[in-house]
């Protein structure tokens, strides 16, 4: 076990002095490791943005939402549910946000909207297998009511969980373009 762990440190040690002496002595390989570093900062900023925006509100515009007065008949069923959802997540209660989301989405289940968000707690919580399952549904809707745009959103989070699921949802996609070119 030692020498495992230690043949494996000195390998890791050694590609990182060998790398180190590469950039330093190659402009060329200089600027592939900065402009890697860049396109990777710039993707998890593109990403942390994306999840941020569609994440649930601070928690004081949950509770704003909490006392609001009642909307009229036409609400949805269970909305304390989904106002509970995210203010559980934004109090950093993944668990109970997700048993939230997940009574709201048994009671509502047809919302796209609740589907999204509960992915973006999967999301965030590294539960990717999830994540993508809850986004498959939630494009699988989109498509439903004819919104390819909207369920083509979906793909690229639906793949990083699951490439399987994510070449299904293509394939749906695919369904519904080929009639249109």
């Amino acid at each position: 076990m030692v020498s495992w762990i230690g043949t494996r440190l000195f390998y890791a040690i050694f590609f990182f002095f060998l790398g180190a002496w590469v950039a330093s002595v190659s402009p060329g390989m200089k600027n592939v490791l900065r402009q890697t570093s860049e396109a990777g900062v710039h993707s998890f900023e593109k990403l942390s943005a994306w999840t941020s925006s569609t994440l649930a509100p601070a928690p004081e515009k949950a509770v704003e939402k909490a006392t609001a007065p009642a909307a009229p008949a036409a609400a949805p069923e269970g909305g304390e549910l989904l106002v509970n959802a995210r203010a559980a997540y934004a109090r950093q209660d993944i668990l109970s946000s997700i048993n939230a989301y997940r009574g709201y989405i048994d009671r509502n289940p047809n919302t796209i909207e609740a589907r999204g968000e509960l992915g973006n707690v999967y999301f965030s919580s590294a539960r990717l297998h999830d994540a993508a399952q809850v986004y498959f549904e939630a494009a699988m809707l989109k498509l439903k009511s004819g919104d390819v745009a909207g369920a083509e959103a979906f793909l690229s989070a639906v793949r990083q969980g699951d490439g399987a699921l994510g070449d299904d949802l293509k394939r749906e996609i695919a369904k519904l373009e080929t009639p249109k070119k």
